[in-house]
């Protein structure tokens, strides 16, 4: 008698998390495989959605936006009417094996779990958040959401996840009810590495308030000195404005690009010598992918962050896991600040 072919369920919210459910599909036996995806409205959100819906080992059931902006008591109808959504891919698709989500705080994400009684639960990578999540339930499994506590308990009817598996491009210390499945990206088919050649890959933590523009232009003016023969090329983020990225061009070619950051790198015909970049998830996934290439991370001082920012005690967890995961290709790039 054949065996049922198992059915899993992808919660995703951005292309990093449709990069990391490609990597597992790719990776582990052919399955049934469904997606809902809720995003904001973000600049080439159809492009994105249009990717998902031609892949052949996709299904995309539902696209729900979260951007609304309405205040109480208006945004609960909007609430409700996920919710309602929620109910209808119900009706439809009964039952999952497997239910991976990809936003710790997403009660939209918590809320389509609860529908079901997965035999696995998975937490998708996300990139460096991941981190302190696992430290969090080493101490505490109730999910810190946001809004009224009531509502959150009553009326959605969330619990944590007491069984929790990690989807993790590295090692996690994970509480001892939890657990954790390590992955690595895909190469580059090729060998060709032009040494001169440098990537610069960008974040939003201008755009945030994490860190003050005149700072990173003063990193960037310091790498530039420091690489002055250097082809340099700006990988910027999708959320970095333009008007913040014409204030770069002093320091390379700037590259808007509709796909992740690993997933330029596995197609790329010529490999850079060095990929460099503040403190980000691109520079845990890839050094032990390229043992040939060099990874750099720029350290941000004491005075860098600005204060008042929830950013300033998480990077100080992340400064720290960084620490730990230096390999003899991934090191801090030591500037003369």
């Amino acid at each position: 008698m054949a065996s049922k072919r198992i059915r899993n369920l992808f919660l995703i919210t951005n292309t990093t998390h449709l990069l990391n459910v490609k990597t597992y599909i790719d990776t582990h036996a052919d399955a049934d495989n469904y997606m809902v995806v809720n995003i904001r409205r973000f600049s080439g959100h159809e492009d994105f959605c249009n990717r998902i819906n031609q892949d052949p080992k996709i299904e995309l059931l539902e696209v729900i936006y979260v951007d609304q902006q309405r205040k109480p008591p208006f945004h609960y109808l909007e609430i409700f009417s996920t919710m309602f959504k929620v109910k209808q891919i119900k009706e439809k698709q009964k039952s999952f094996d497997n239910v991976f989500f990809s936003n710790y705080n997403s009660w939209i994400q918590h809320y389509i779990l609860k529908q079901y009684n997965p035999k696995k639960t998975v937490l998708i990578s996300d990139g460096t958040g991941i981190i302190p999540i696992a430290s969090l339930r080493k101490e505490d499994k109730n999910i810190p959401f946001k809004g009224s506590k009531f509502f959150i308990n009553n009326i959605l009817g969330l619990s944590p996840v007491e069984n929790l598996h990690f989807y993790s491009p590295w090692e996690l210390n994970v509480a001892t009810s939890d657990s954790v499945e390590v992955f690595n990206f895909k190469s580059s088919a090729t060998t060709k590495i032009k040494k001169e050649k440098i990537y610069f890959v960008g974040s939003p933590l201008v755009e945030l308030g994490y860190l003050n523009k005149e700072k990173h232009l003063k990193y960037l003016k310091m790498i530039r000195s420091r690489f002055h023969d250097g082809e340099i090329f700006y990988f910027s983020h999708r959320r970095e404005k333009d008007e913040n990225l014409r204030e770069y061009e002093f320091f390379g070619k700037i590259v808007r690009d509709n796909i992740p950051f690993e997933e330029r790198m596995e197609v790329e015909k010529e490999l850079p010598g060095m990929v460099i970049s503040y403190i980000s998830s691109v520079l845990i996934n890839l050094p032990q992918v390229y043992p040939q290439l060099e990874f750099n991370y720029l350290y941000l001082d004491e005075g860098d962050i600005p204060e008042g920012t929830k950013f300033k005690d998480r990077y100080d967890i992340l400064e720290q896991n960084f620490q730990k995961m230096k390999r003899d290709n991934f090191k801090e790039l030591k500037l003369d600040k």
